[in-house]
């Protein structure tokens, strides 16, 4: 089975987004922790057509979308990810990356990754309570997998590009591409908008 992601190029209107990103450059960026994990960079300005933007490229209406949790994550130079190759299911189904960087600044994109066992999504609870395991057990073990390159195989990447949309289920085993930031600002690092979300049908 082949993991599902849409990819959404020009996502806000140009002159929308040229006066966002200027702005983004002097918004306010500090550390949250979040589930016991401190999360360098993040931005809590909401997206005000978040929930339009999300409808639109998925063929849907607003009120199908229930954003559960938005944010701007700003990554630096000499930053490493919180966690390498992970899923982030424990926040929400879906998630939506608006990439902002400016083009002439980014690198990489988004990975997504096949583990050696097969697995390229995070089982649900059911699933893995159904195989006999223990979901406590099972994400630990998936979290000491993060860091061993040797256990992962890169299946897909989608490249870094300003105001490009990807959104994915958030089971995918992914990471971003390169591991590091870059930049050192605002204006010149890694910069993404992102939303964790539930569809209401």
């Amino acid at each position: 089975m082949r993991r599902t992601f849409l990819v959404i190029d020009d996502a806000l209107e140009a002159q929308r987004a040229g006066s966002l990103r200027t702005a983004m450059d002097t918004a306010t960026y500090s550390s949250v922790v979040v589930q016991n994990v401190t999360y360098p960079g993040v931005c809590k300005d909401e997206l005000p057509e978040a929930k339009q933007l999300l409808a639109d490229s998925l063929g849907l209406l607003p009120e199908h979308i229930d954003i559960e949790r938005q944010f701007w994550k700003l990554s630096l130079a000499g930053e490493d990810p919180e966690f390498r190759v992970h899923a982030d299911n424990v926040f929400s189904d879906n998630v939506a990356l608006l990439y902002f960087s400016r083009d002439e600044h980014a690198k990489g994109g988004t990975a997504f990754w096949q583990h050696s066992s097969g697995l390229w999504e995070h089982p649900s609870k059911q699933t893995l309570v159904a195989a006999g395991h223990n979901p406590e057990d099972f994400d630990v073990w998936v979290q000491d997998q993060c860091f061993l390159p040797e256990q992962w195989r890169q299946t897909d990447v989608v490249n870094f590009r300003f105001n490009r949309l990807l959104i994915n289920p958030t089971r995918a085993y992914h990471s971003r591409t390169p591991f590091e930031g870059w930049g050192s600002n605002a204006k010149d690092g890694r910069l993404v908008w992102t939303a964790f979300f539930k569809l209401k049908l």
